[in-house]
């Protein structure tokens, strides 16, 4: 009898072939993160010493999600063998036509990369910050998922930079605070006390690109300590090295993939021996399950879809990879991120479950929502008109 395991995305394997690795990924990558657009839009009114913090974060999401994907599609790729390994973390299961199990992977920090510690670096000021580093440079935070909605419907959600608070059950409020363009703004974001932990506070640099393919990559990073003002004495002021939310057209649709999962369970239950019916059928239906849990999307040039007004990809559904590295700047050691990726599964969960309610019903933002005029105008990302 076969021995079966299964790998870090959850594809099965036999024992048998252990030894035999992965395809390498093609030698030129095949994700885009190339703009459809020079100059772009973000770069707008900008200042030189800004823009350099923003080209710092989509340098370093570039290569961090591009890594990423190899590995989700390929299960190889060049920070794996380098020895920065992709390490499953936790999910959160869901239906897939709710867009499937949202998995997070952690990854340790590249030794040395400017765009890790480009908000110390920046102007060469020292911080003002309160409380303590973490000890080692903090893991990277990946997030993988689908999402029924189109590049368009995460881009006009994404945009809403003051209503965080809205979906977010961590953070407190976020206001902004400076408005270059229509893709790029400064904002200020404050997160309720945990545990024994004071709240928190980040001033961030927040900017969107919209790629070749139709789809888009909005990134966001600290801004130095000198550039904005200290924190209030009952906060400490966390450094977000860099986020990204990247945002890739695709072809299936949520509910197609919900009705091909509800035929593979149908096949795999009716396939049981009667002898083993525990054994067969639990196992059977977890090979089903794991089949669409696992996050493995297709390269896509674009070309596949129509363009809007705007120019992003009119797509049934999008697959994202959300990542962050945050120093939370309470001395904490690196396991303790541990909790931290735990966490960030469920603000992904939110952040979904927001971009499909608000799609289908634009009242979603205005009940209980406090982000008002701004709110309403930090919806027109890349240009978008807003909607009366």
């Amino acid at each position: 009898m076969t021995d079966e395991r299964t790998d870090a995305i959850g594809h099965p394997h036999s024992l048998t072939h252990a030894a035999m690795p992965p395809p390498a990924p093609p030698t030129a990558s095949p994700w885009e993160f190339a703009p459809m657009n020079e100059p772009e839009e973000w770069r707008q009114d900008v200042p030189d010493e800004k823009q350099a913090v923003v080209e710092r974060a989509f340098d370093t999401a570039t290569r961090g999600i591009s890594s990423f994907l190899d590995h989700a599609r390929f299960g190889r790729s060049p920070d794996a063998d380098a020895g920065l390994p992709f390490k499953a973390t936790t999910s959160l299961s869901a239906r897939p036509k709710h867009g499937g199990a949202i998995r997070v992977f952690t990854q340790s920090a590249r030794p040395g990369s400017v765009g890790e510690n480009g908000h110390r670096a920046a102007g060469g000021e020292s911080s003002s910050t309160t409380g303590r580093p973490t000890g080692a440079v903090p893991p990277v935070i990946f997030g993988a998922y689908y999402v029924p909605g189109s590049v368009s419907d995460v881009d006009q959600f994404v945009g809403r930079n003051a209503a965080r608070a809205r979906w977010d059950p961590f953070c407190k409020s976020a206001e902004v605070k400076e408005r270059h363009n229509i893709a790029c703004v400064v904002v200020r974001q404050e997160f309720y006390p945990r545990l024994l932990f004071s709240g928190r506070e980040q001033w961030l640099i927040c900017a969107g690109r919209r790629l070749k393919n139709g789809g888009s990559l909005f990134v966001s990073a600290s801004l130095p300590d000198a550039w904005v003002p200290p924190p209030a004495k009952h906060l400490v002021r966390s450094h977000q090295l860099f986020g990204a939310h990247y945002v890739l057209p695709r072809a299936n649709d949520c509910a197609a993939d919900d009705a091909e999962a509800k035929k593979r369970r149908r096949a795999n239950a009716s396939a049981f021996f009667p002898k083993n019916f525990a054994t067969n059928f639990a196992s059977r239906l977890a090979n089903a399950a794991r089949g669409y849990e696992a996050f493995a999307p297709e390269p896509l040039d674009g070309s596949a879809f129509t363009l809007d007004r705007v120019n992003a990809a009119l797509c049934p559904s999008t697959a994202m990879v959300s990542v962050a590295q945050i120093d939370l700047r309470n001395g904490m050691p690196r396991w303790f991120y541990y909790l931290v990726a735990v966490q960030f599964a469920r603000v992904m969960r939110n952040f979904r479950r927001g971009i499909v309610l608000s799609k289908d019903d634009e009242r979603w933002w205005d009940f209980g929502s406090s982000d008002g005029a701004d709110g309403a105008s930090s919806r027109g990302s890349f240009g978008d008109d807003k909607r009366s």
